[in-house]
């Protein structure tokens, strides 16, 4: 992982705030943080929907960017945005890396690494199997 984070060199264009998308789910901790933040919780809910779930999801794009000023929050911002563009592990998958055509940095780590991924596509069947043994 800490390879990864070396590679991986965020240019804060805000890119991955500003176009649009399905959302950003908040955490619980997140609701939290950002919400002492602001000062009130219930100004943190106008800018977010409910998902079918019961979830808060950031209204897109984000609320909190600013194209001079960049995130109004960063030092509470959430931890999809910490983690990014790395995202959650899905149910069939236990990590994802979302190489977004709008990213650059995201490019960049792509580029640096498809002879790895090249070579784990060709030989993943074996890469499973071994990891099971």
């Amino acid at each position: 992982m800490e390879l990864f984070w070396e590679l991986f060199k965020c240019r804060r264009c805000g890119r991955c705030c500003y176009t649009p998308g399905a959302g950003l789910v908040l955490e619980r901790g997140d609701i939290k943080r950002i919400s002492e933040f602001l000062g009130s919780k219930k100004r943190l809910r106008s800018m977010c929907r409910k998902g079918e779930d019961g979830t808060w999801i950031l209204k897109q794009p984000c609320p909190f960017y600013d194209s001079s000023e960049g995130c109004r929050i960063y030092e509470v911002r959430p931890l999809t945005c910490r983690l990014y563009p790395l995202h959650p592990p899905l149910k069939d998958m236990p990590f994802n890396l979302a190489v977004d055509s709008f990213c650059p940095a995201a490019r960049d780590v792509a580029k640096k690494t498809l002879g790895w991924w090249a070579i784990c596509e060709k030989h993943w069947a074996e890469i499973v199997k071994s990891s099971q043994e």
